[in-house]
């Protein structure tokens, strides 16, 4: 096929040469300028015309190629109910199997059903046979009915959950759970039904506009800054003008077409959210990278207070930016627990504090801790590291605060993976102590894991 092509191509090639000359045919010059442009339409309308007829071919031989799939899934799995049931789903969902882009065609012979518009030249271009054919294939008692979905969805303005086919996950303050620390730890690098359906849910549960927003270079820095700002207030206001100063007016609209669908965003969807960022912000220029890593700064520093979430959000968009840049900034440099014990303290001290978090919130924005829910916490965080439990204690507020915790996270980077391994098994016991999971827990915990370069996922109540 591509030799086909290639003919083709040497004759438009020869014409557009033709094209962009200045050649006159009225001189000596112009019979031979005649010849090369008919040996360039010719091999072009070759070129083409066998082209055509070779996706012909490719396309019946492809199409065969299907049925023998069909057979062969029949034959390994002894059950043709299997993929005539997928097939009929495929024909009875709205969205079926089309993919929007005119470059499907190209590699339409890798899928499981036909990926591209088959009604040109009357489907002699389909790469796969019709699905009524394959059924009947390999379920010839099929009474020609499609699946039919138990209910309609909008798929341009409404997503699943929002047309009550999918259950959103509950916004709630504390999870209760009765997790185990071991199956916490166990769950890294694993991916379980219970995370897929979890996963589900929460992209559900995004608004169609965020989360086209996250996948656009130009839109996801506006979005990050959508999930740092105060919607209302004078906070607002100088946080609205900080944008302003340091990424244009433009971005300041963006932000502000973007606020309204913020109040259908569940709390525990906001750092998948910004994950879904991620790749549309690594397109980003060096420059655009700083100065967009400096706005959240400011934007957090706007109010003059650090939330956990908001520190989890800093801390894992600005790590996965920066490895992207730099993949070898980390490096191996402790292998003894010993030489970060007091790095150690530090972050299961944090852990303990935010987990004894209790009572109504302050006119300052602070909450009050329990100092014995807090030092219960650190003591069966600490029993999971036998060899340096004896020198850890619990560290008084201040000491553990997130610039400390910055700090010492970006050291423990540098530890071996058993050390990481133990480290991550000792937060979870902390967080965990009272069965009750907070949400800012939950995200600083994972903050803590990605930080070490051991992405964790979701603390579901199934593990």
């Amino acid at each position: 096929m591509f030799g086909i092509l290639v003919i083709g191509l040497i004759g438009r090639g020869i014409l557009r040469g033709l094209g962009r000359g200045r050649v006159s045919g009225r001189g000596k010059g112009g019979g031979g300028v005649a010849a090369i442009l008919a040996i360039g339409l010719a091999l072009m309308i070759v070129g083409y015309v066998g082209y055509f007829f070779g996706r012909l071919i490719q396309a019946a031989v492809s199409r065969q190629r299907e049925f023998l799939a069909d057979a062969s899934a029949v034959q390994f799995t002894r059950n043709p109910g299997g993929i005539a049931g997928a097939l009929r789903k495929i024909g009875g969902y709205a969205l079926g199997s089309h993919l929007a882009t005119h470059k499907a065609a190209e590699i339409g012979h890798f899928f499981f059903a036909e990926g591209s518009d088959t009604s040109l030249f009357g489907g002699l271009w389909a790469t796969h046979p019709p699905l009524d054919a394959r059924i009947h294939a390999v379920d010839p008692q099929w009474d020609g009915k499609f699946y039919q979905p138990p209910e309609p969805v909008d798929v341009e303005r409404q997503s699943f959950v929002q047309a009550g086919l999918a259950r959103p996950k509950p916004d709630t303050a504390a999870i209760p759970v009765t997790l185990s620390a071991v199956a916490a730890v166990a769950a890294i690098g694993t991916v379980t039904p219970q995370h897929v359906e979890h996963a589900r849910n929460v992209l559900e549960a995004i608004p169609v506009r965020l989360r086209e927003a996250a996948r656009v270079t130009r839109e996801a820095p506006a979005l990050v800054y959508g999930l740092l700002i105060e919607q209302r207030g004078e906070v607002g206001e100088k946080q609205a003008a900080l944008i302003a100063s340091h990424a244009g007016e433009e971005t300041v609209r963006l932000v502000r077409e973007l606020l309204p669908h913020f109040d259908r965003l569940a709390v525990d969807a906001r750092l998948p959210l910004a994950q879904l960022a991620l790749p549309a912000l690594r397109q980003l220029p060096p420059g655009g990278l700083s100065a967009f890593a400096a706005t959240c700064q400011a934007l957090i520093e706007a109010d003059q207070k650090l939330s956990y979430l908001e520190f989890a959000l800093q801390r894992v968009l600005l790590r996965h930016l920066t490895v992207a840049s730099e993949p070898s900034a980390t490096v191996t440099q402790f292998y003894s627990f010993n030489a970060v014990v007091d790095e150690i303290a530090v972050l299961l001290s944090a852990l303990a504090w935010a987990g004894a978090m209790q009572g109504p919130e302050q006119a300052d924005g602070s909450v009050e801790a329990d100092p014995q829910a807090a030092a219960a916490a650190f003591r069966d965080g600490a029993g999971q590291l036998q060899l340096i439990a004896a020198k850890l204690s619990l560290l008084n507020p201040g000491a553990c605060e997130f610039a400390q915790v910055e700090a010492v996270l970006d050291k423990l980077a540098g530890a071996s993976f058993p050390i990481k391994q133990r480290l991550l098994l000792a937060c979870a016991q902390t967080v965990s102590h009272d069965n009750q999971i907070r949400a800012e827990e939950g995200e600083l915990l994972r903050a803590f894991a990605d930080s070490l370069g051991c992405p964790m996922p979701p603390l579901l109540s199934e593990l």
